[in-house]
């Protein structure tokens, strides 16, 4: 039964309250008094529910006194048989009186079987009557512990023992002056299956929910460790790259005995090996810049890009050469270096970058070609063309060529050459052009700002020579006996003595008060590490300044990492100038009783 008609059906039923329903050619009997309190319905709103519900037909207006109550007597019981919902009426001990057909079916009773039992048999339904002594209550109150016209959630109880979900709604009245209470039952199987279903659906949607989420990320670490891996292998290339720099003119100068013999092209060589070096140093300080992004720095030192785009060609030669002779490629390189001011800018990456760009150039040509690099003034800015006559690009890849991990080489490119240009590219605030079609070649263009204000080139003053600490008493801890060699040599370079260990105990054992000026310690050591070692020796008191020396020394300075003991912390590779510089600072903090930043 829908709302609506409940209650246009309790409100008719309710005019049993009034006491009309005994009205008959005799006068009314006088009703009991009532255990449970019958509501008033002499308000309109109550005869306006009624109306509502059946509409007075114009012999129902004429009837008065005896007949209307036969009618109404009439209509209820043709109402209560009718009914779609099971109805049951309950006597003030709680004893069933009557179930209309609807209710018969619905519990698989019948009324004369079930008559005078407790309102148990349907539902576990407790009415207590309240004390004779508390005044009639209106409608909107309770009833025997029940808000009146207020549904209430049970399991009705079958005859064959099974236990269905019903809505319970009790209305107060009386009969032949007895007080009665009405029970309205509404099946809410349909509404419970509807919830069973809701819930096992919303069971599935969140197993399924769980299911993506775990595949999620299981994807996400597999995508990680594809990503990890072809890093890795992107890390391994550039250092390739810088080594095989280094092991060729190496090469040069162990086999050419022209080169060994001529001092100009010795140093040429040398200096190219130091420059291949220092490129792949710049390899690990550039991995962060996957990770975290680092805005542009302002106080880039000034460099001539010309210089750059030679030692880059220098550089890079070995490398391309060796697989162009190996395929058979002819390539040919040419400069075409114009008149540009100085830029800012790190020299290291700077090579890095025109480096990939010639050696991608060059895998570019299958067939061989032409490597064409230029600079000169383009808008107030400095620009450097790297240019080949190759295979040339799509539109397609050409909008993708910078994302990370993105190759057209298959498994011999590692996607992260191109990202890596555009972000040295970025760090010096420029930017960088591709303009290529298929079959046309391609050419990358660098631009950069000039550090002086016009484009006029100035030059800049050499750099004043940096002060040097001399005679120091140095006890060095390094386990790595090479590492352990080159640095002994820098600082005899200046002519300090040396005592040099593989470890922190042994520091310790050759270590007095006042015969040592300065302390240099790996921080990774076997037995006692460079931490120990400097936190022993500054609970002993009147320590010298401890340097340490580290490969996380850059992440370390980064994050204010400082271990107890140390006075300055500076990362591996170091280089002589850097060894140099950290002394002198140490030294001078150390006489001023300051602490090196």
């Amino acid at each position: 039964m829908n709302g609506t008609f409940s209650r246009r059906v309790r409100a008719l039923l309710a005019r049993l309250a009034t006491g009309r329903v005994q009205e008959s050619q005799h006068a009314p009997a006088k009703a009991a008094p009532s255990a449970f309190p019958t509501p008033a319905l002499a308000d309109e709103a109550a005869r306006d529910a009624e109306r509502r519900a059946f509409p007075t037909t114009p012999s129902l207006q004429m009837s008065a006194g005896p007949a209307r109550g036969a009618v109404e007597r009439r209509l209820l019981a043709h109402l209560f048989t009718h009914v779609p919902d099971p109805v049951a009426t309950v006597d003030a001990d709680g004893r069933i009186v009557s179930l209309n057909p609807a209710a018969e079916r619905f519990f698989g009773h019948i009324t004369s079987r079930v008559a005078g039992q407790p309102v148990t048999r349907l539902a576990p339904i407790s009415l207590t009557p309240p004390s004779s002594q508390q005044p009639p209550t209106p409608p909107t109150s309770t009833c025997a512990g029940w808000r009146l016209g207020e549904s209430n959630p049970l399991d009705a109880r079958r005859a064959d023992g099974r236990d269905l979900p019903v809505a319970v709604s009790i209305t107060p009245t009386t009969a032949d002056g007895q007080p009665l209470l009405i029970l309205m039952f509404q099946d809410m199987t349909p509404f419970a299956e509807l919830q069973s279903r809701e819930r096992e659906t919303r069971e599935r949607l969140e197993q399924a929910l769980s299911d993506v989420q775990h595949t999620q990320e299981v994807m996400l670490r597999q995508e990680r460790l594809k990503a990890l891996g072809q890093l890795a292998s992107g890390i391994a290339h550039d250092f390739n790259n810088a080594l095989s720099m280094i092991v060729g003119f190496t090469e040069l100068l162990l086999s050419d005995e022209a080169i060994a013999a001529d001092p100009t092209r010795r140093r040429t060589q040398l200096q190219s090996i130091h420059a291949a070096a220092q490129d792949a140093t710049a390899v690990v300080a550039r991995l962060r810049e996957f990770s975290r992004p680092s805005t542009a720095t302002l106080d880039l030192p000034p460099v001539h890009i010309n210089d750059i785009v030679a030692q880059a060609i220098s550089l890079s030669q070995p490398r391309w050469r060796a697989q162009a002779q190996a395929s058979g490629r002819t390539i040919r390189v040419t400069s075409e270096l114009g008149t540009v001011p100085t830029i800012g800018g790190r020299a290291s990456e700077l090579r890095e970058a025109l480096a990939n760009l010639i050696i991608n150039a060059v895998d570019a040509m299958p067939e061989g070609g032409t490597l064409t690099l230029r600079t000169r003034v383009d808008e107030d800015m400095v620009a450097v063309e790297v240019a080949d006559t190759g295979t040339g690009m799509t539109t397609d890849i050409r909008e993708r060529i910078f994302d990370p991990f993105y190759t057209t080489k298959g498994d011999r490119g590692t996607g992260l050459g191109l990202p890596m240009v555009q972000g040295i590219v970025q760090q010096h605030r420029g930017e960088i052009i591709v303009a290529s079609e298929p079959g046309q070649g391609t050419i990358f263009t660098m631009r950069f700002h000039p550090l002086a204000a016009s484009l006029e080139i100035a030059a800049a003053p050499p750099p004043p020579e940096r002060p040097r600490a001399r005679g120091l008493r140095v006890l060095l801890a390094e386990d790595e006996p090479s590492l352990r060699q080159i640095l002994t040599s820098y600082l005899r370079v200046d002519g300090h003595a040396i005592q040099a260990v593989a470890n922190g105990e042994e520091a310790l054992k050759q270590y007095r008060p006042g015969a040592f000026d300065l302390v240099i310690t790996d921080r990774a050591m076997p037995e006692m590490g460079g931490d120990q070692l400097a936190a022993t020796l500054e609970q002993q008191g009147q320590s010298p300044p401890v340097i340490m020396l580290t490969g996380l020394g850059d992440l370390m300075n980064e994050v204010g990492e400082r271990p107890t003991g140390v006075d300055l912390v500076i990362g591996k590779p170091v280089t002589l100038a850097e060894l140099r510089a950290a002394v002198v600072l140490v030294m001078g903090d150390r006489r001023s009783g300051a602490t090196p930043a």
